[in-house]
């Protein structure tokens, strides 16, 4: 399309200014001076003058305004294409753009960059393209992090516990100085083996016998008694009542020792037959 082909035209007036643009209208102009007398309106002159010029610049439809006394009318025509689009024979182009700037494509290759300042780009219609694992990154599963990776993580373990707990809000572990930090509320584990461990702030109600579940030591009651249990049976007690402590078999107070007056008070039958008493200065009294 040659540059004259497409005149803007420009109009003045006391109210505004009026654009114009049309193919060969110079031409159009001409033919309809030539053809005006023909036809009792000058639209339909117009009209047959754009038929007669159009080619492969011009086409679509004709939008034509008539001012009278009367108004503004406004036409409107499909312009007849006489002298059709030329084509190469045995030819296919893959791509075209139309006179609003849009491309078909059915397929576009670009080695450079795509630079949007508006608009959007719509999926819907895009094949979903597959991928191998390695081409997405993905870590195969005998994966090992890389020594650069490891170091990363050993020389910003407080900053990765912090990730990792919400600045130890969660639980979590981490190392600092050579030490394992370990934050839980629940800890559970099979065989723990420690050279030291400090029990300032353990807290148990029930320790097992290594190797016999039924064997176990209970800590509780209302003032803390200790409660020895074989196979699964209460069988000793030392049972706290405040001022005093008393020790119990199966259920039995043996024998019953009061801080307040400083005295032992021996309980139930007592049986001296097998024992040798001594520094004993009291008389016995039989029967």
């Amino acid at each position: 399309m040659n540059s004259q082909d497409l005149k803007l035209r420009k109009q003045g007036s006391s109210k505004g200014q009026i654009y114009s643009m049309v193919a060969n209208q110079g031409e159009a102009l001409a033919h309809c001076l030539k053809i005006r007398e023909q036809f009792e309106g000058i639209d339909e002159a117009i009209y047959r003058s754009f038929e007669y010029v159009a080619d492969e610049t011009v086409g679509g439809t004709l939008y034509c305004y008539i001012i009278s006394n009367d108004g503004i009318v406004e036409g409107q025509g499909k312009i007849k294409d006489n002298k059709p689009l030329r084509t190469y024979k045995e030819r296919v182009f893959p791509h075209h753009f139309d006179l609003r700037g849009n491309l078909a494509a059915s397929n576009v290759n670009l080695s450079g960059n795509i630079n949007m300042t508006g608009g959007s780009i719509s999926w819907a219609n895009v094949g979903k393209p597959s991928y191998t694992a390695s081409e997405v990154g993905a870590r195969s599963n005998n994966w090992l992090p890389t020594p650069a990776e490891i170091g990363a993580v050993y020389n910003n373990q407080t900053a990765v516990f912090n990730v990792l707990t919400n600045n130890g809000v969660n639980q979590g572990l981490y190392m600092s100085g050579g030490n394992l930090y370990i934050n839980a509320s629940y800890f559970k584990s099979g065989l723990i083996s420690a050279s030291l461990i400090d029990t300032t702030n353990l807290a148990a109600q029930k320790i097992y016998q290594q190797g016999y579940p039924s064997n176990y030591a209970i800590i509780g009651g209302k003032y803390g008694d200790l409660q020895l249990f074989y196979q699964g049976n209460n069988y000793f007690t030392v049972y706290n009542d405040i001022d005093s402590v008393t020790l119990r078999h199966r259920g039995r107070g043996h024998l019953r020792f009061s801080s307040s007056t400083g005295n032992s008070h021996p309980l139930g039958k007592w049986d001296f037959s097998g024992a040798t008493v001594s520094g004993l200065n009291t008389v016995a009294v039989f029967g």
